[in-house]
């Protein structure tokens, strides 16, 4: 396969800003929601099954709080199980109605001595096991079970193995692409309102077609986790961004080129990462031939507009104050 054909529809733009914090940037005007969770997403609003606690949030792929969650998920009950919501104060931390009702109905537990814990995170083990009570709640008949295929089940808790290996074999919680469920990793604002979704599915309140997560977004997850960042993404952009919130790196999805974007700071102190986020993303055949040549013209200092040709493509470079723009134009037909 050509460079021509492995990028073509992968039009980027690629901003990557100094790990220091420096010039960084908020792209999010929208609700984030990644491609595969925008069918089930859709149908939830719809509904009206995402609490207010989640409605107007801008980015779905960070984690859900214990409050998000038991507001979420006792929404969705409520629509097959109706009872009164106010009543009996179980919690002392919070005065939020949907998670008392969680508590008396016995679909979330405390945290210990009358507290519930609303701003703390929810692994997905947690949340699968949360998930499984509410489901057990609605369908008297729900058959559990200890089996799993995951391939590192052995990582799963033991109290939480029944959980995540029912709510997996009713096709409601699902794992990565790579066989792996990542039990101690928090599940996100989109991964609960999917599986949620799902059971509303299941148990005939909602009607949709999901997409599948592809591998790509597995790499991208393994690059994040392996430098600490987050990846955040929606049909137009992905951004990267560090433990303390710093947008590092941000690519607006384009249709007919790759525009790259590279600060001064992230060229010269981490371009290694920048371009293996860049190739993950791109999936471009001859990567090396134009990361050489990025690297040529980096360290030669050179200036002005530089156009060059890798298989059929043209490639421009520029260098600004800021730092260098890099353009693949994918819309040149390569001649046979």
């Amino acid at each position: 396969m050509t460079l021509k054909r492995k990028i073509k529809n992968t039009g980027l733009l690629l901003s990557i800003f100094s790990l220091l914090g420096v010039n960084s940037m908020n792209i999010f005007a929208e609700q984030t929601v990644s491609n595969w969770a925008q069918a089930p997403f859709s149908a939830m609003q719809q509904k009206q099954l995402i609490p207010k606690s989640l409605e107007k949030d801008e980015n779905f792929q960070g984690e859900i709080t214990r409050e998000e969650f038991a507001e979420l998920v006792t929404t969705y009950y409520l629509q097959l199980k109706p009872e009164p919501i106010q009543g009996e104060g179980i919690f002392d931390d919070t005065v939020n109605p949907l998670v008392q009702l969680a508590g008396r109905l016995g679909i979330v537990n405390g945290t210990g001595e009358g507290k519930f814990s609303p701003n703390d995170k929810l692994t997905r083990e947690q949340a699968s096991t949360m998930f499984a009570r509410a489901e057990k709640m609605v369908n008297n008949n729900l058959e559990t079970t200890t089996e799993n295929s995951f391939n590192d089940k052995t990582k799963i808790s033991s109290w939480a193995n029944e959980g995540v290996s029912t709510m997996n074999k009713q096709g409601i919680i699902k794992g990565y692409p790579d066989g792996s469920f990542k039990p101690q990793s928090e599940m996100s604002k989109e991964q609960a309102i999917v599986v949620t979704a799902r059971m509303a599915k299941k148990n005939g309140v909602l009607d949709f077609e999901e997409k599948q997560e592809d591998t790509q977004s597995d790499s991208i997850e393994e690059y994040a986790n392996k430098y600490g960042y987050k990846i955040h993404s929606s049909d137009k952009y992905i951004t990267v961004v560090d433990k303390n919130g710093e947008d590092l790196m941000s690519i607006e999805r384009k249709p007919k080129e790759c525009i790259y974007t590279f600060g001064a700071e992230q060229i010269s102190k981490n371009r290694d990462q920048s371009y293996e986020f860049v190739n993950l993303y791109a999936k471009i055949d001859e990567f090396d031939k134009l990361k050489n040549s990025v690297d040529t013209y980096i360290d030669n200092k050179e200036s002005g507009v530089k156009t060059i040709d890798i298989d059929g493509i043209k490639v421009s470079m520029y260098s600004t104050s800021y730092g260098l723009i890099l353009t693949i134009d994918n819309s040149i037909t390569k001649s046979n």
